[in-house]
């Protein structure tokens, strides 16, 4: 029952998404990716690092300006470090490492599995 609980929550279900979603690069077929599911696949997971925003700002009591989320949505790599840093002082750095390495998950195991596909055609 708790992991249930645990799946309400914004973060496991970025990590579980993420996750996922790098699998799915892993195993599909090379160039069956098509654009349509790339920009559904980016879409989604900035929407999940909105709603974890939201969340975290609810319990740190603090929300930078009007429409952060749009800002959010569109620049993430640039505000999402400030609001870190300023929730959270210096650990805000290492946090947002760890959300640039759950964000760049899919992208290396599309590499990896790109570079599996090269070596084993030679």
């Amino acid at each position: 029952m708790i992991y249930l609980d645990i799946l309400g929550l914004p973060l496991p279900r970025l990590v579980i998404w993420n996750g996922l979603l790098g699998l799915h690069y892993l195993l599909a077929p090379t160039g069956s990716i098509g654009p349509a599911p790339y920009i559904a696949s980016v879409i989604i997971t900035r929407l999940l690092l909105i709603s974890w925003l939201q969340s975290d700002s609810r319990t740190t009591r603090y929300w930078p300006c009007f429409e952060y989320e749009a800002f959010t949505f569109m620049a993430w790599p640039f505000t999402l470090p400030q609001y870190l840093v300023h929730t959270r002082g210096r650990k805000g750095v290492l946090v947002f490492l760890g959300f640039l390495g759950l964000m760049w998950l899919p992208f290396v195991c599309a590499s990896f599995r790109e570079a599996i596909t090269l070596m084993s055609s030679e």
